[in-house]
């Protein structure tokens, strides 16, 4: 018994140990992926006030970015402390979709491509807000990168499913156009 007892007590050391460990990564993490993001900040702030209006439309759209970046630093962190993504929560799934698009749009518009988004303007759903942006984005960036032409995104609602399909016109490979499929969603 004494054996056992002594076996449980260096366990339990070994798993505050590890948790302490887990702890401290995440307050250093957190801190260390949050230092150059505010420099960067504080600067594109500053060159949001400018005059050329082109200039400042450029670094607000930059700050966006940076703040979506916070939240998924957040997520990470979030996992990291509690082996679980972050708690779902309601949230405008339609809101979302146009966010994301608006900001990997210009990528498309350099491309001679246009994304547009459709169906529902306001939908109210209850998940993960970034589980949902970051799949979405993977879609986006897949239509944008192994794809062809336009892009559109469609929110809807069928029964008590939200859907959202991100749909281009097939993927670009070195197969036969005859066969390929003209219309692939994902």
């Amino acid at each position: 018994m004494d054996a056992l007892a002594d076996a449980l007590d260096d366990s339990a050391l070994q798993i505050a140990t590890l948790v302490r460990s887990e702890r401290e990564f995440s307050a250093n993490a957190s801190h260390q992926l949050r230092s150059p993001p505010t420099a960067i900040a504080l600067r594109l702030e500053l060159i949001s006030e400018s005059l050329d209006p082109d200039a400042a439309q450029e670094a607000q759209i930059a700050l966006d970015e940076l703040h979506d970046l916070d939240h998924r630093i957040d997520d990470l962190l979030h996992l990291a402390r509690t082996g679980r993504i972050a708690d779902p929560k309601r949230f405008d799934v339609a809101v979302l979709v146009r966010h994301h698009a608006d900001h990997i749009r210009p990528r498309f518009e350099q491309l001679k491509r246009h994304l547009t988004v459709g169906g529902r303007k306001a939908l109210d759903s209850f998940g993960t807000p970034g589980a949902v942006g970051q799949a979405l984005e993977i879609l986006m960036d897949n239509a944008l990168a192994h794809g062809r032409g336009d892009v559109h995104v469609e929110v809807r609602m069928d029964a008590d499913t939200v859907e959202i399909e991100v749909r281009d016109r097939g993927w670009i490979d070195d197969t036969d156009p005859a066969t390929a499929n003209p219309e692939a969603g994902h």
